[in-house]
């Protein structure tokens, strides 16, 4: 297995051309948390929080070249404060964290950098007051603190008032960046060229919508659903569909039989169906919905009880349809989100079989170590597929410290370790210029070097990741640790250039 080093050899030793750098103001006071705190934990270290939004264009290449057969921009979001929380950063929770996107454009074997918060309500409201509005998801319950302003979604975010950050998963779709929020905010549309908020995508409705809503390249769509409780206390999904053009051609209400035990935070999808899932005490229960479909065609398929924070991919094979993600072993330690040590959850690369013509569910371990964050070659999302990349998780915090390819068919593997105190996190497959087989790509990651106090973007061969990096990209400044990212292929011309969008 490889490991991250500092780099001696360098392509070029010129240093980056800052075309502007402008801090944001904060209410200036950025509190120390309290020893042994949340915030001491997620507002420190790796995870200390930016101040500035940077635009900055032929990055220095430190490793190696980039590569010319590569062309789009990698974007990861990040939760990013810019005030202290209510209670002094005593229980400030990384979910918390105002929502700040990093953007690297990769064209012509050059690279560009620029990073930018996402200007939701919530955002410009607590600039207006200098502080903090909104509770933290455990300030509410640990701290006491009330939010001075109603919340944003159907369900826990609605019940606890807490903001939309905008600051968990990230796709882009019709020309357009959307960030999003695992609680179901507003879908924010950011503009891909320069990451300025737009405002609010037209087809997002008033239920908001979930983090993870999925984009299919083939078809230009975006599949996205939302939950929630009504006022009798009948939770619900809504299933919807956005055609390339940003019109919703599709809107589905489906209830629910049985009462979440936390919730739902990702789908999935194949070319004939989407999948949703909700999870009870006892079981798990998961929603087939055709492509196109009504809420009257939903088969309900129920399997062991867990909870899966994020699918890998779903294909159709025979009289199955095959779901892959993350099972965790102990969800009841992660259903209050008050323990983000994914090693105490145990998340195991998992497949679930759904059989459309018996109504049986069959699932099974495919990797029994503790993998989470999974991502495959967007080109074969929805169908059968051979290899999965996932992130490794750091033992006692939120943070990843490794890559693990799966031969999802042999049951190889191959790791790619950051190295010591370095830490990056989801990193989205980048398919090859030219590329023939599943693996002709490459991965994308920022990572985060405490000890050079620095951050770099890698790029790793998906044939050899053991081999580290075949190039490493110097950033203009160190980034707070994140999650979630995607690669906008200037190739998926139905994703990154529609004919008449909408916006």
């Amino acid at each position: 297995m490889f490991m991250v080093q500092a780099c001696a050899q360098a392509q070029s030793s010129t240093a980056a051309m800052i075309v502007s750098r402008t801090p944001v103001q904060s209410n200036g006071r950025r509190l120390t948390p309290p020893p042994g705190s949340w915030g001491e934990r997620y507002r420190t270290g790796a995870w200390t929080p930016n101040s500035e939004e940077v635009h900055a264009v032929d990055l220095e290449v430190i490793q190696g070249s980039i590569p010319k057969d590569i062309s789009g921009r990698y974007i990861r979001n990040t939760e990013n404060p810019i005030h202290d929380s209510m209670d002094g950063n005593r229980y400030y929770h990384p979910f918390d964290g105002d929502g700040m996107l990093h953007m690297l454009r990769i064209k012509d074997g050059k690279a560009s950098y620029c990073n930018r918060w996402v200007r939701t309500k919530a955002f410009e409201e607590e600039q207006k007051a200098g502080r903090s509005l909104w509770a933290g998801v455990l300030e509410v319950p640990m701290s006491k603190m009330r939010s001075e302003r109603p919340g944003w979604g159907e369900a826990i975010g609605k019940l606890l008032k807490l903001k939309d950050t905008a600051s968990t998963d990230v796709v882009v779709h019709a020309g357009r960046v959307i960030p999003s929020w695992y609680l179901c905010g507003e879908a924010y549309t950011m503009n891909l060229e320069t990451l300025e908020t737009e405002g609010i995508a037209p087809w997002s409705p008033k239920e908001g919508v979930s983090a993870h809503c999925k984009v299919d390249e083939s078809t230009g769509e975006l599949l996205f659903f939302n939950y929630g409780f009504d006022n009798t206390g009948q939770w619900f999904f809504n299933y919807g569909e956005v055609d390339r053009n940003s019109s919703l051609t599709n809107y589905q209400y489906i209830p629910l039989a049985h009462r979440m035990a936390g919730t739902p935070h990702d789908m999935a999808f194949s070319k004939k169906y989407s999948i949703l899932c909700y999870f009870g005490k006892n079981r798990s229960h998961f929603a087939v919905i055709p492509r196109h479909g009504t809420a009257a065609q939903v088969r309900w398929f129920e399997a062991g009880p867990t909870y899966v924070l994020h699918f890998l991919n779903a294909h159709e094979e025979g009289d199955e349809l095959i779901l892959d993600g993350y099972h965790m072993a102990r969800p009841d330690i992660f259903r209050k989100l008050d323990c983000l040590d994914l090693h105490a959850v145990v998340p195991q690369l998992w497949r679930w079989r759904f059989n459309m013509k018996s109504g049986q569910t069959s699932e099974m371990c495919l990797d029994p170590r503790v993998l989470e964050f999974g991502v495959i070659n967007p080109k074969y999302h929805g169908e059968n597929y051979k290899y999965a990349y996932s992130v490794i998780p750091h033992k006692g915090e939120f943070m990843f410290t490794g890559i693990t390819k799966n031969n999802l068919q042999s049951g190889e593997s191959q790791t790619f370790e950051f190295g010591s105190d370095v830490y990056g996190s989801e990193a989205p497959v980048v398919p090859k210029i030219g590329g023939r087989e599943e693996d002709d790509a490459y991965l994308i990651s920022f990572l985060t070097d405490m000890k050079n106090d620095r951050s770099v973007a890698v790029i790793v061969d998906c044939k050899s990741i053991e081999a580290g990096p075949v190039c490493t990209i110097l950033l203009p400044h160190r980034i707070s640790s994140g999650t979630h990212a995607f690669w906008a292929d200037d190739a998926a011309t139905a994703v990154v250039t529609p004919p008449f969008s909408k916006l």
